[in-house]
């Protein structure tokens, strides 16, 4: 009577064989795991980026623009400094415009320095 089944050669060729290939399967796949937290990273600096450069066009379109302030709310009191001087660092041009808020001051915006 003739036993059926695989030699002990073919057994370890096919062993060999699906070895490369589980080798191949987990170098891929730890290479695309690899890939993947890269671009997230990437992505998160992107969007990062993206709300920066939104809040700052969002500054700049508002440049000038007074809010809750209207027509009998410029008066002198809150569209002039109080003092003209301001900390020996600071930058200063004209007024309401320096780099530091005045705190003497009881407007409701900030300043910025401008020429």
């Amino acid at each position: 009577m003739k036993q059926k089944g695989f030699t002990l050669v073919e057994m370890m060729i096919s062993l060999f064989i699906g070895g490369l290939v589980l080798g191949g399967v987990m170098f891929t796949y730890i290479g695309m795991k690899v890939t993947t937290k890269d671009t997230m990273t990437i992505g998160e600096i992107q969007e990062s980026a993206r709300l920066a450069i939104n809040i700052m066009q969002r500054d700049i379109e508002q440049i000038g623009f007074w809010g809750t302030y209207y027509d009998d709310s410029f008066v002198a009191g809150n569209t002039t400094r109080a003092s003209a001087t301001t900390p020996a660092p600071d930058c200063f041009e004209g007024a309401n415009n320096g780099s530091f808020p005045d705190l003497a001051s009881t407007t409701n915006f900030r300043t910025i320095y401008a020429k």
